[in-house]
């Protein structure tokens, strides 16, 4: 028997001919699937409608199961079982994907690159920020400072310069100035950036979630 695939071109072709599916409720379900499958990680992926698929899909087929000959459609029960199965399966995985542990990664900039790469293509700004906070995260672990991490957070002006108290941005300046890059000012600036950053990201918790989500999602299209 060969495994089978979760598509409705694989499904219309494999399925034994003589199993009649009224109204094509196997076939539909995979169609929408499929659909599912095309759509793929985006923002206005619906998880609700993901959800009724699979849940859809792995009804239909238990039900063209019951209807089935074991003898005659032995073949085309371990594809109905297998897209149960699965539906069941994927249906476990999109919901244990609620997206915490990725908002903990973001928060202590632990992130892999791959991870950063899936945010970015979903949420373009959110990602660019996180990769540039990482960058800082592991620049200045123990608190020491550089020229790259000045211009990035701390000069008047620049694109991410984050909210440090006056007088620290002009301490740091001057520090900068010297090349003085270890220093307890720059690690109260490490600290507050830190700070600042987690709190950032607690606002993101939804595409945090909704990342993990499509990250799954994209290890389930070729099943």
């Amino acid at each position: 028997m060969a495994t089978a695939l979760m598509n409705e071109k694989w499904w219309v072709a494999n399925k034994a001919k003589t199993l009649t599916d009224a109204g094509d409720t196997v076939k539909l379900a995979l169609t929408a699937w499929d659909k599912i499958k095309v759509t793929g990680s985006s923002q206005n992926i619906k998880w609700d409608s993901v959800n009724q698929t699979l849940v859809n899909l792995k009804t239909k087929a238990e039900a063209l199961k019951k209807k089935a000959n074991s003898v005659l459609h032995k073949d085309t029960i371990g594809y109905l079982d297998l897209y149960f199965k699965n539906g069941l399966a994927f249906l476990a995985k999109l919901t244990a994907a609620d997206g915490k542990d990725l908002l903990a990664a973001c928060k202590a900039g632990n992130i892999p690159s791959p991870m950063i790469a899936a945010i970015k293509k979903i949420y373009p700004q959110f990602g660019e920020v996180l990769e540039e906070n990482v960058k800082f995260l592991n620049t200045m672990k123990g608190g020491k400072g550089s020229q790259w991490v000045f211009d990035k957070f701390v000069k008047p002006g620049s694109k991410m310069q984050a909210n440090l108290p006056a007088t620290l941005q002009k301490d740091l300046a001057a520090l900068t100035l010297q090349k003085k890059w270890v220093d307890p000012k720059w690690a109260a600036a490490y600290d507050e950036i830190k700070r600042q950053w987690a709190a950032n990201v607690a606002s993101h918790a939804a595409s945090c979630a909704h990342t993990a989500k499509a990250s799954v999602l994209e290890t389930l299209k070729n099943q």
